[in-house]
């Protein structure tokens, strides 16, 4: 399976497009899902059943995105659509079994996907909304996770962070139904013993790569930050042996990233 967005002829309107090969590469079908404005393809996943779950951004009020009321900034006379969050379920034959957009009044962005050996749906993700599928008083961006029925029956939504811009960018299911997830932090949350290395530098949002275990209700377990005096950003996670390994970059030469060749490097962090 390939996911990826495709643009219109006018190349304003773009849909999620998903296309199924062969072994021998050919292609066997190919798909495309959204309305009639934007959509972004994001991440998708198989479920036991071997359907096909997507996440995606969208702008959309119709088509897959039927019953999005939308959301709009206005800039200098400028009109700027804010995007939700569209999960498409779809058979291994590509037919949509069901659609359904979440999100609330401002920007919401899914990163990533993940399905349990039950059927139930992990989105994982960062909003900037206070209400909707969303339930938080600050204005910035939190992490979120919310977790779907096999048929797409919210059973609950975790906005996480704390009083700066904090971003989900994936995930996995833990052998104990549980969340372990990755992504960066900017808020100057208290960490016992220490603090977050990078926001100590007073008045500079420089983000640390951020690492936090739900239980499977979704209540937070723990949390914990890597990095140093300057950006660090996590992006991919993966369980690894006993542990597990994420990978990200950094333009960090001290902390927990000791060193650094220039610029932003790449790097990868074992833990257990």
């Amino acid at each position: 399976m390939i996911l990826g967005t495709k643009s219109s002829d006018n190349r304003e309107e773009k849909s999620v497009v998903l296309i199924k090969l062969d072994r021998s590469g050919s292609e066997v079908w190919q798909k495309s899902f959204g309305g009639s404005s934007f959509e972004r393809a994001v991440d998708f996943n198989l479920d036991p059943k071997g359907d096909i779950v997507i996440v995606a951004e969208t702008t959309s009020m119709d088509g897959e995105a039927e019953g999005n009321t939308g959301s709009s900034l206005s800039i200098n006379g400028l009109t700027l659509q804010l995007s939700s969050i569209l999960v498409i379920k779809v058979s291994i034959n590509g037919e949509v079994l069901w659609s359904k957009v979440l999100g609330g009044e401002s920007e919401d962005f899914p990163s990533s996907v993940k399905v349990d050996a039950n059927g139930n749906i992990f989105v994982g993700g960062s909003t900037s909304s206070t209400g909707g599928t969303f339930s938080r008083q600050t204005s910035d961006y939190d992490g979120f996770i919310i977790k779907l029925s096999e048929v797409g029956e919210i059973l609950w939504t975790k906005c996480l962070g704390g009083k700066g811009n904090d971003f989900v960018e994936d995930f996995f299911v833990t052998p104990s139904g549980g969340i372990q997830a990755i992504g960066f932090s900017e808020s100057n949350l208290e960490r016992k013993g220490s603090e977050s290395s990078s926001l100590k530098r007073a008045g500079l949002a420089y983000s640390d790569i951020w690492l936090l275990q739900l239980d499977v209700d979704g209540n937070l377990l723990w949390e914990n930050y890597l990095g140093g005096e300057l950006e660090d950003v996590s992006l991919t996670v993966a369980r690894s042996g006993n542990g597990f390994a994420l990978a990200g970059f950094s333009a960090s030469s001290d902390g927990d990233v000791g060193s650094n060749k220039g610029d932003y490097d790449a790097l990868v962090f074992y833990l257990e």
